[in-house]
């Protein structure tokens, strides 16, 4: 089985594969020092889980841990779409898609004052956001 586990604090992705789902899952979690989110669990072999790393390759952070890009997140997106959710899961999926889209309309407002400021997003980030000025 091929499983997609999410860092809460982080965001980062694990991709991972196991024989025994419930057993990864138990040492991640003990192992992590953040809570983890499981997004998915497909069928898969250790060739598809390899593959999945080079199709994600752009994405690594280190190992088998991948920040939450945007092909990576539409891809697992997909998964979990094609098949029937339970209400938890829907309650689950809504909510996701709900604070996906808050978190795009809160870079597209930084995008937009950053440039209305003529700076870039990471300057505009540190003078306006991090160490606003005593004024």
């Amino acid at each position: 089985m091929i499983y997609f586990v999410q860092g809460q604090r982080s965001g980062l992705i694990k991709i991972g594969y196991s024989t025994s789902i419930k057993a990864r899952l138990r040492t991640l979690r003990t192992a992590s020092p953040e809570p983890l989110e499981v997004l998915a669990i497909v069928e898969g072999t250790k060739d598809d889980e390899r593959a999945l790393h080079e199709r994600f390759r752009f994405a690594r952070s280190h190992g088998e841990w991948f920040h939450p890009r945007r092909r990576l997140l539409e891809h697992v997106e997909s998964l979990v779409e094609s098949r029937p959710a339970t209400g938890a899961e829907f309650a689950a999926r809504r909510r996701r898609r709900r604070l996906q889209e808050i978190e795009r309309t809160r870079i597209n407002t930084v995008r937009a004052a950053a440039e209305e400021a003529g700076m870039n997003v990471h300057d505009f980030i540190h003078s306006r956001i991090l160490a606003p000025s005593d004024s």
